[in-house]
């Protein structure tokens, strides 16, 4: 293995158009540098310090970037294809046109990026921070977005409908600080999965839970009725649903007015009587009976209210 110092030298003098493939050049300090087109596919760059590097249109294929400092360089028409990103900052980086296919950005700091039309297929984005990133023009299909912060990147209704893409409406539907307006027009969209997220979103607004209260999806309502911002009368709703599951879910949230937990006392299904027992709002004087004194046919909420 080399050392600093020779992985260091390896880095010095003129590196545009440089011919570094599978380079160890991990912890290397190569801020501000002019690597413009340079060939660093394959490289093990982990923890290097590239702030504010031009590497337009360098090749970095295959690169390993975990916890790399590039923060605002300029990756402009970059291949970053298979790339391992994970924990890398690329706050405030140019990346417009860049190839990112396949690349691994778990965790990465993309705050204020700029990514238009760049290649975005397949990649992980698992709990990445995008907050204010330029997402015009990006292709997404595949990417994972599970836990992504998106807040800012998709400033207006006219954006959520502009990119478009179902993982995109994914990750806005599951952010806390997505705007009750947006949160309102994803509980109609056309994808189960994104109203499936907003239903379990604290910040959804209670009018767009109501609607969700009714939604044909058996998840969808189940994910709803588990949500403490769900409004008590979408929640009364809830507690007559034909699924167990979903009153059993009504039972357990705090949220559920005492009235509707009452009746869930009595309800057939035995997992949703001992759910109000342990709930905390449930009425002192609100007895649980024992599973013997239950008619399952007089005393079935979920199918007879």
């Amino acid at each position: 293995m080399t050392d600093m110092t020779d992985r260091q030298s390896l880095v010095e003098g003129d590196l545009c158009d440089a011919d570094l493939r599978g380079a160890d050049l991990h912890g290397v300090d190569l801020a501000g540098r002019d690597m413009v087109g340079a060939n660093l596919s394959g490289c093990d760059l982990a923890g290097a310090n590239l702030r504010g590097a031009d590497l337009r249109e360098a090749g970095l294929a295959g690169a390993n970037l975990i916890e790399t400092n590039l923060r605002g360089a300029t990756l402009a028409v970059t291949n970053l294809a298979a790339a391992d990103m994970i924990g890398c900052d690329l706050s405030g980086c140019d990346l417009a046109g860049a190839n990112l296919r396949g690349a691994d950005l778990r965790e990465a700091n993309l705050r204020g990026a700029n990514l238009t039309e760049a290649d975005l297929t397949s990649t992980s984005l698992y709990a990445a921070n995008l907050r204010g990133a330029d997402l015009r023009g990006v292709d997404m299909r595949g990417a994972d977005m599970r836990g992504a912060d998106l807040a800012g990147a998709i400033r207006s209704n006219e954006e959520v409908d502009e990119v478009g893409d179902g993982l995109v409406r994914q990750g806005v539907a599951d952010d806390p600080n997505t705007p009750p307006e947006v949160l309102a027009q994803l509980a109609e969209d056309e994808d189960e999965d994104v109203r499936l997220i907003v239903a379990g979103n604290l910040s959804t607004p209670p009018e767009a839970l109501a609607v969700l209260a009714g939604d044909e999806s058996l998840g969808v309502r189940y994910r709803g009725a588990w949500n403490q911002s769900t409004p008590p009368e979408a929640l009364a709703k809830l507690a007559r649903d034909k699924s167990d599951d979903v009153r059993e879910a009504v039972a357990h949230n705090p949220s559920t007015p005492p009235a509707a937990l009452a009746n869930l006392a009595h309800d057939k299904d035995e997992d949703v009587r001992e759910a109000v027992a342990a709930n905390p709002s449930t009425p002192s004087e609100v007895r649980v009976p024992p599973p013997a004194e239950v008619d399952d046919e007089e005393d079935g909420q979920g199918l007879s209210m």
